[in-house]
């Protein structure tokens, strides 16, 4: 079965930050006070149970950034954030 959720991201800091979803290589910025919302769907545990990491959204916070790792088959939509060439 196919897990689909979505994740609030939001900026506490006084700045924008960027935000990078990852293993794609995508850059965002979100500004100072805002949020966006990480849509994810992908195969859970129970799917590719050879897979350590399946259903798990892993997010890193830094002083600058927040990086989002999908898991192998995942997909994630960002909404309310701006793209970054």
């Amino acid at each position: 079965m196919n897990l689909k959720f979505t994740t609030r991201i939001t900026n506490s800091h006084s700045s924008a930050i960027r935000l990078f979803i990852e293993p794609w290589g995508e850059l965002y910025r979100l500004q100072a006070g805002a949020s966006a919302d990480i849509l994810v769907e992908g195969p859970g545990r129970n799917d590719t149970p050879e897979a350590a990491d399946a259903g798990l959204l892993e997010v890193e916070y830094s002083a600058d950034q927040i990086t989002v790792w999908g898991w192998s088959g995942s997909k994630l939509e960002v909404v309310g954030a701006s793209a970054e060439p």
